[in-house]
């Protein structure tokens, strides 16, 4: 477990899925069947990710065969960041590119013939087992999230390529695509036991809490990541955009991260409180879901 930020702080409750145990092993099991483990490297940084626990903090209220579906696309989030973010492929738009158009493609059609690569493999069995829990409705929002995901993971490279720093606000629209929570708390809704339409995800209420739930979320990712980033020089980080667009110390701006996350979360839980008496238990169960987000990153 890694240290909490200093200053940071959250009231939201624990939560943990008591389905948990095997879950490790089992994504080992899958993520060598699909390819993800080529060597030892692989191996030790899939071993370090304990998407176990991350998987049972996030989605607590999911069945044991659903939560190791959501934990084997976790790993597959993780890999594919360690693949298209950090190495050299990351500083590449063209490449990356064609690569997330495919993967589109896979959501889209479930075409076996287009999943031409490990996570191209693992992301269409990840689609074949989300059918069996889901609507070509919700699909399609999945799909359209993934999508918003491999933009902002795209505007990233382009920017690492022209070597560009982006200004506070286009920075904030950036890593609200790029962190890929929106698809995430799409995964929570099968596992709700209310009624999730299409009508109350697009309540305006709950979109301005994802929006909130993800600042939260990617900012202290950003505190967390900031060392491993900085070492690389990639941009894409909180705390290197203050410090640019600031003229502040990496100590300045890291408080300053810490500050505006706990604003971001403030605002959560008024709007949450407010949200909870209109839209009933299905849509306190979905707040549920984005709570769950929170603290499960926070801890």
């Amino acid at each position: 477990m890694l240290p909490r930020p200093r200053g940071l702080r959250c009231s939201l409750p624990i939560r943990r899925n008591s389905h948990s145990e095997g879950v490790h092993a089992r994504c080992l099991d899958w993520s060598t069947r699909m390819g993800l483990i080529p060597d030892a490297t692989a191996l030790k940084k899939i071993n370090k990710i304990q998407v176990d626990d991350i998987a049972a903090r996030t989605y607590p209220t999911a069945s044991q065969e659903y939560l190791q579906l959501l934990a084997d696309m976790l790993t597959w989030f993780f890999v594919s960041d360690d693949q298209y973010d950090e190495r050299k492929l990351g500083a590449s738009p063209q490449k990356l590119g064609k690569i997330f158009s495919n993967f589109v493609r896979i959501l889209e059609t479930g075409n076996a013939r287009l999943a031409i690569s490990p996570l191209g493999r693992a992301l269409l069995d990840i689609r074949d087992r989300l059918a069996h829990h889901t609507s070509a409705d919700w699909m399609s929002q999945f799909t359209d999230n993934m999508a918003l995901y491999f933009r902002g993971c795209l505007q990233e490279s382009q920017n690492r390529q022209s070597m560009v720093t982006p200004e506070f606000d286009e920075y904030c629209q950036i890593r609200r695509a790029s962190v890929g929570t929106y698809p995430c708390f799409d995964l929570f809704e099968p596992a709700m036991t209310h009624s999730c339409t299409r009508a109350l995800v697009r309540e305006p209420a709950l979109g301005a809490l994802r929006d909130l739930a993800t600042d939260v979320v990617a900012w202290i990712n950003d505190i967390v990541s900031f060392q491993k980033e900085s070492s690389f020089s990639d941009p894409h980080n909180m705390i290197s955009v203050l410090m640019h667009d600031c003229g502040i110390s990496q100590d300045e701006a890291s408080a300053k991260t810490v500050e505006f996350i706990n604003a971001q979360l403030d605002s959560f839980v008024d709007v949450d409180g407010k949200t909870r008496l209109t839209l009933g238990p299905s849509g306190g169960e979905y707040i549920d879901g984005l709570e769950n987000w929170i603290r499960g990153v926070y801890d």
